[in-house]
């Protein structure tokens, strides 16, 4: 696969030539639900997971400053995510479908003929759903223009341009190439050279550099967060960027190859309008900061910590990503309290120094992650931290290093996942390079956190997702560090919010909940919860499953198992 290049900065005019014709673009978000797991909920054969979704950042900044420097132009956007989640809000008076079936009553809900589809594709997970949109597209639309964006096409863009339904591939930030893209057809242009967006031509001539990027994030006007249904999305959150780029090198992630390493901020008038506009004007109640790195500018991010607790949110802010060890005191954590976050990750991924140095290059400190975390169990909001299990060269002895050290960690929750291959990581050559994996033949519906389809010489696939799953179950549940330090109001609160949730049917959840309840007297809540698990268990093959392999440990099940005749 060809090495990411360099990204450029490039000048462009303030204001794009305007031109007459008027030109149709559809913005495409495919789902990251893998494709198989979209046919099983889709036809109603398994509803394991909840399907979830986000604001697509991207496409909205994207559509935003299409709209500002250009004229003559529509732009809709079909959010696959979020209508697979009404789908799912609506269960019994939705008949069972296809994924080919919901791609053509997406499509056919349209009420315009585009001349570009643009299909935004992040995650891996999502490459054989968004080739079937690609293909149904096509053949609904012949004579549009087939564009792949995301992470995902920048770092897959000779293999998509192979499939005879994708015109073009942009690669990189999307803002400069497509605008000049737009108006190059708007000029009629026979020829729509872009640097940044590649096309089979390009291709051969080995034209293919990553475009240029906005150097001033001031320069993109506010999401354009009126080209979505805001109702929907209130149910899960709004999302927010505040920043793009990140310094540092670690081995699983490709986010440099997209937005570059340099970081770039939003102005902090800047980002408390937007906050204003999502919050004030759309009455959102959840914000999640989706940063690759948050709160890495000291001088930048204090001032903005007061700007934003004046304006006394009553929302609650969540920082999904990951915040960086080293970028972390106590004043930090003080600042990002006071501007409301409820909520923070702690990326830590290994708990080896072996692998933290010579593996995956994040050289976290071990110990001053320790120190941190202590200092986040004094404040009043949770936080939780990220392991990753897997590593190419990743023994079982080092593993058992990381394992050793998250047991030792005082923690609201603990997220391990398996080591991803992503696109455009250096992870990902090593996987292919030691025969793990065929870039040309791989089951990308296998690319997700919850699960990693090959082997390695040092851990099948089928280990490592028992050893994920029985550490996850142990960390979280059984050995739950507010369970054992008598916090079980905060217990309650974690349960809820990483698993009841979204998976309804986790008895090893509700019995832990369940446990909590008795534990603050609530007799009645907590009995409530043990006859749940019973019902849960009669009714559905995954709870049957979850108690089977773990039953031994939910002693308390047993006064009410008189009326389960299954096991």
């Amino acid at each position: 696969m060809p090495k990411n290049v360099s990204i450029k900065v490039l000048k462009i005019e303030k204001k794009l030539i305007m031109h007459d014709r008027k030109i149709k673009i559809l913005f495409v978000i495919p789902s990251s639900m893998p494709g198989d797991e979209q046919e099983s909920f889709l036809n109603k054969t398994s509803i394991l997971r909840v399907p979830i979704f986000s604001m697509p950042l991207g496409i909205l900044d994207l559509a935003a400053y299409l709209l500002k420097n250009l004229s003559n132009i529509e732009i809709k956007i079909l959010d696959f995510g979020k209508d697979l989640y009404k789908i799912y809000q609506n269960q019994e008076k939705t008949p069972s479908m296809s994924v080919d079936e919901f791609i053509s009553s997406e499509l056919d809900s349209l009420d315009f003929k585009p001349d570009i589809i643009g299909i935004s594709i992040l995650f891996s997970s999502a490459h054989h759903t968004a080739m079937k949109i690609a293909k149904a597209s096509k053949q609904k639309w012949p004579e549009s223009k087939f564009i792949c964006g995301g992470n995902h096409s920048t770092n897959y863009f000779t293999h998509l341009l192979k499939n005879e339904n994708v015109d073009y591939v942009l690669r990189g930030e999307g803002e400069l190439s497509f605008s000049q893209f737009i108006s190059n057809m708007q000029k009629g242009k026979e020829h729509l050279k872009v640097l940044g967006i590649i096309d089979e031509e390009m291709l051969a001539k080995n034209q293919t550099d990553v475009g240029p990027i906005i150097m001033d994030l001031d320069e993109i006007p506010i999401p354009a967060f009126d080209l979505l249904d805001l109702e929907t999305y209130k149910s899960n959150g709004a999302s927010t960027m505040q920043s793009r780029g990140c310094v540092f090198k670690c081995t699983f992630c490709a986010s440099h190859t997209v937005n570059g390493r340099d970081m770039r901020y939003k102005s902090n008038g800047r980002i408390v309008d937007e906050m204003n506009i999502l919050i004030r004007n759309h009455g959102f109640k959840t914000l999640f900061i989706e940063d690759d790195l948050f709160a890495t500018d000291k001088k930048q991010f204090l001032p903005l910590s007061k700007e934003v607790s004046q304006q006394n949110y009553p929302i609650r802010i969540r920082l999904p990503q990951g915040l960086s060890v080293a970028m972390m005191n106590e004043e930090m954590i003080d600042a990002m309290i006071a501007m409301g976050i409820s909520e923070a990750s702690i990326a830590i991924e290994s708990g080896s120094a072996y692998t933290q140095k010579h593996i995956i290059k994040k050289h976290v400190n071990l110990d001053k992650a320790k120190e941190v975390l202590k200092c986040m169990r004094t404040k009043k909001f949770i936080f939780t931290v990220n392991f990753i299990l897997g590593f190419p060269g990743e023994t079982k002895e080092l593993m058992q290093e990381s394992l050793d050290y998250i047991r030792s960690l005082d923690v609201d929750w603990v997220f391990v996942f398996h080591a991803i291959p992503l696109l455009g990581t250096e992870m990902y050559d090593q996987f292919v390079n030691m025969g793990a994996l065929d870039p040309d033949n791989f089951d990308w519906d296998n690319v997700r956190l919850g699960r990693r389809g090959f082997d390695t010489v040092d851990i099948t696939s089928k280990e490592l997702t028992k050893l994920i799953y029985d550490t996850n179950i142990d960390v979280n549940f059984f050995n739950n560090q507010n369970m054992k330090h008598g916090r079980y109001e905060k217990a309650i609160e974690t349960f809820n919010l990483y698993i009841l949730s979204q998976y309804p049917f986790h008895i090893i959840g509700r019995y832990c909940r369940g446990l909590a309840y008795l534990e603050l007297n609530e007799t009645e809540k907590g009995n409530e919860d043990l006859k749940e698990c019973v019902a849960w268990i009669s009714k559905n093959d995954e709870s049957n499953q979850l108690f089977k392999r773990y039953g031994d440990r939910m002693p308390l099940l047993k006064p009410f198992m008189s009326e389960f005749s299954k096991v």
